[in-house]
């Protein structure tokens, strides 16, 4: 797969974005599954229409409706979404505000808060959030105007800035905020808190600034031009996961990213004066890199490239200041309105509190900021908060897989925020060699267990009152000993090893069997040709059967017995008539069991030297409802007769069974190689385990 320097794949919609190759990966443009942005609000006197939330995208959750009731007054801005659109999972909605006064900077709205996925970065004291850059981290919204009131709180209470999202994570640690499993540098093996892969979520609506009268109260009298309306908030970034047998490579300015949607300011009255409140801005998505070869930034040309999964900024307030402009515009860290935990707004301090940052917010942002007086919330009035990071996880079977770039492209602005185990001593390392290491969910072993199959009353006594039946099952094509398929040739050549003949001979003229019946596709046997007279009584167990005519295999599709005729017709899953030019007394066949197909690049049968297929048998007793009892197991075994009488001496309480399959792609491969990316891949297309009572 190659992302061609320049060009762009944007995914849209709801579902999460999964990517599987079985070769290489190079970006050297972009994947994009960020959150839509709020383009804030662009209309006058329309309070009777809602103010729509942007969507997330590939999972990540929408942004909440500002204004969101048409037929009275909206008390606040709607409440973001969280992953896939889960209600009430995103940030807050900022109040609205309402006043008496006849200035309606007095009234102004609430932001709404940011969403929130990932944990702040925080700078090397452990403290103070990374405020370098926008999102790195989440923020509450700013407060409505000092005199208004709280449409939600009530009178003398002023409208409230909307909370930031909840987080996924409910533990103490600060070190499990992933999926999957990681050993830590100390080799101490560590399972994520996440128990499936995520998303981001949406920012919280703005709230309205509402009109009252100089005598009136909240709610008024409602009408369409009555409110100035809160902004919708911004959609959160997606879920994206890379499987990868071969190396995920970036080149020049490649990038891969998920971030939160911005906020948008809310309405304007006169200019851009943003009197309805900013909405909080959507987090970051969550992004997994997975490869069995190597993740290798050492082709990028620029901190520009590389991965982002951070929030995005929250709508403008007051003024048009302190926020994202219209339309998902970003201004960057120096315009932006910086609120942490709702404890301070740094730029409005010199060197003091301990995280503050240089410049002055009284100056920059003029009385749109609020920074003077005890009730003061040391923020710009009505502005939205930015949303938080996502993660990142980079899943290698070694560090030294992880590839960093050279010369002034560094690991440490190429991914932000860091890639879960990138944290070394406080700060994100560029070598890689020292990071905690993510586990593959894949590798060169892969196992998959199939649910338990109950095997009906197969005990119920042939007699009344006898002993209860014992049941029989048979297979083959797999070593008794070890479980694995039987395999002939060796290389890239090699294919499984077919199974004796159950039936073979020479066909004969219509209509003395064995021969090829009229519609060339089918062949009647003789059932006293059959042994075993299972496949007499129930013939549909030869279909997936190897029928070989004249040299040219084909596989049973159907099968029916005449017993007016004493006879069995197979009929093969070719099309047409592929047996129509037998020839009688010619033309040798035969009949081979097959319980199970494998193909390796479509080709059927295909099972090359560096690949191992294993297969393993388990039964069950069913417990008093009825359900297999998982205390009462067999062991599991590479040979399914040891399951039956005598050698199995409760085999008459057997009820249920299950197999599992192992896959080797990686014989003959040291545990310190990587897989090459050329690795072939068999798969198991059906297994089928046949029994009699």
């Amino acid at each position: 797969m190659v992302v061609p320097a320049n060009a762009i794949l944007r995914v849209i919609g709801p579902n999460p974005l999964i990517i599987r190759a079985t070769r290489n990966i190079t970006i050297a443009g972009r994947i994009d599954i960020s959150g839509s942005s709020n383009r804030g609000v662009v209309t006058f006197s329309s309070t009777n229409i809602p103010e729509e939330g942007a969507s997330g995208n590939c999972g990540g959750g929408r942004g909440g409706d500002g204004s969101y009731l048409t037929t009275q007054s909206t008390p606040s801005g709607e409440t973001g979404f969280g992953p896939f659109n889960t209600p009430g999972g995103g940030g807050t909605g900022g109040d609205a505000g309402w006043s008496t006064s006849s200035d309606q900077a007095n009234r102004r709205g609430a932001g709404g808060g940011g969403g929130a996925f990932g944990p702040d970065v925080l700078l090397a004291n452990g403290i103070c959030p990374d405020q370098s850059i926008i999102g790195l981290d989440g923020e509450p919204g700013a407060a409505g105007a000092p005199l208004s009131n709280s449409a939600v709180m009530g009178l003398g209470i002023r409208a409230r800035g909307g909370a930031l999202g909840p987080r996924p994570f409910t533990d103490t640690s600060a070190i499990n905020n992933f999926f999957g499993t990681m050993i830590t540098a100390a080799g101490v093996p560590l399972r994520g808190e996440l128990g499936n892969p995520f998303a981001g979520a949406g920012g919280g609506g703005g709230g309205d600034s509402s009109s009252v009268g100089a005598n009136g109260t909240w709610p008024p009298p409602f009408t369409p031009t009555g409110d100035e309306k809160g902004s919708g908030g911004g959609g959160g970034g997606g879920q994206l996961i890379i499987y990868c047998l071969g190396d995920v490579i970036f080149q020049g300015s490649g990038l891969i990213q998920s971030n939160g949607g911005t906020g948008g300011g809310g309405e304007n009255t006169s200019g851009i004066n943003r009197i309805g409140g900013g909405s909080g801005a959507g987090s970051g998505g969550h992004i997994i890199i997975q490869a069995a070869g190597k993740i290798d930034f050492s082709g990028l040309t620029s901190n520009n490239g590389g991965i982002r999964a951070r929030g995005g900024q929250g709508g403008e307030g007051a003024g048009g200041l302190g926020g994202a402009n219209p339309y998902g515009v970003e201004t960057g860290a120096s315009q932006d309105l910086l609120i942490h935990g709702g404890v301070e707004e740094r730029r409005a301090y010199g060197t003091a509190p301990p995280c503050a940052v240089t410049g002055n917010a009284a100056s920059q942002f003029g009385a749109a900021f609020d920074g003077t007086g005890p009730t003061a919330c040391q923020c710009l009035v009505g502005t939205g908060g930015d949303g938080g990071p996502g993660i990142i996880q980079l899943h290698v079977n070694r560090l030294q897989d992880i590839v960093a770039p050279g010369g002034a492209v560094s690991l440490a602005q190429c991914i932000r925020p860091p890639a879960v185990g990138q944290i070394v001593a406080g700060l994100p390392s560029n070598n890689p060699e020292n990071w905690s290491r993510l586990l593959p969910k894949f590798g060169a072993i892969s196992k998959a267990q199939s649910k338990w199959f109950s095997l009906g009353a197969t005990n119920v006594p042939s007699t009344l009152g006898g002993a209860e039946d014992t049941i029989e099952f048979f297979f083959g094509g797999t070593s008794l000993a070890s479980g694995d398929v039987l395999r002939q040739g060796t290389g890239p050549g090699a294919t499984v090893q077919p199974l004796v003949p159950i039936i073979s001979g020479t066909l004969n003229a219509p209509t003395s069997a064995p021969y090829v019946a009229n519609d060339g596709r089918s062949v009647v046997v003789s059932a006293t040709a059959f042994t075993d007279d299972i496949y007499v009584r129930n013939p549909q167990l030869l279909r997936g059967f190897q029928l070989d005519v004249d040299g040219t295999s084909y596989t049973v599709a159907a099968a029916s017995y005449d017993a007016a005729g004493g006879t069995v017709t197979m009929t093969v899953s070719a099309s047409g008539t592929p047996l129509a030019g037998s020839i009688p007394g010619g033309d040798a066949f035969s009949l081979r069991q097959r319980f199970f197909q494998v193909t390796t690049a479509g080709t059927l049968d295909s099972l090359p030297s560096s690949t191992n297929i294993k297969l393993e048998f388990q039964a069950a007793k069913a417990d008093d409802f009825g359900n297999p009892d998982e205390t009462q197991l067999s062991p599991w075994v590479k040979n399914v007769t040891l399951l039956n009488s005598p050698t199995f001496a409760d085999n008459d309480k057997l009820r249920f069974i299950r197999f599992r399959v192992e896959f080797d792609i990686g014989v003959g491969i040291r545990d310190d190689e990587p897989l090459p990316a050329t690795t072939p891949l068999p798969a198991l297309d059906f297994l089928r385990l046949p029994y009699r009572f």
